[in-house]
């Protein structure tokens, strides 16, 4: 499936405004960035990390065990970019999910990107694992501050196929100062 219109604005609509208000951690914080992910998916070897292609285009991460979620995948080509990724989304949850995309952006607009590291966003979708078979994915998209090196975004996400039923598209988002607590919700379907 090709990219639509509405999903490359939404990426130039992104873009334009992590190019204006965001300060991201860049290429230079590349070994440290990786040597932290490598340990992290050591503690937790069922959940994938991968860092955001939109936010950081100048390195990629995603860890070794990228195949639980991505199976048939080059390593490589996972988070090239945005629209490489919806073509992994299951085809009837491509709108709702750019819905729930659109929701984020203006949440993450609203605040201050100084304090996008005490905000999360759990997604629930499912992605084609195979032309017969799907699976159901938690998507938790977090932000790291490296001091004076900027944001770094990036994801952890699971198949959740066998814990959980697939009830349909949406988003939750969180806030943790002491502790996480459910801001809100959206499912748009």
């Amino acid at each position: 499936m090709k990219p639509n219109g509405d999903l490359m604005r939404m990426e130039d609509k992104l873009t334009a405004y992590i190019t204006k208000y965001v300060k991201l951690a860049g290429a230079e914080n590349r070994d440290e960035v990786f040597d932290l992910f490598e340990k992290i998916q050591f503690l937790f070897p069922q959940w994938v990390i991968i860092t955001c292609p939109v936010m950081h285009p100048q390195f990629s991460y995603v860890s070794k065990n990228y195949t639980q979620i991505f199976p048939g995948k080059n390593q490589q080509s996972i988070n090239q970019s945005i629209a490489q990724f919806f073509n992994m989304v299951h085809a009837a949850d491509h709108t709702y999910l750019q819905n729930c995309f659109n929701h984020v952006h203006e949440h993450l607009e609203s605040i201050d990107p100084e304090l996008h590291f005490q905000y999360r966003q759990v997604f629930h979708y499912r992605l084609q694992k195979n032309h017969l078979q799907c699976i159901y994915v938690h998507d938790e998209k977090a932000v790291l501050n490296l001091k004076d090196s900027g944001n770094l975004y990036y994801a952890f996400l699971k198949d959740i196929t066998y814990e959980k039923a697939f009830t349909g598209v949406k988003v939750e988002l969180f806030k943790h100062d002491h502790t996480i607590s459910k801001i809100s919700q959206y499912k748009p379907a």
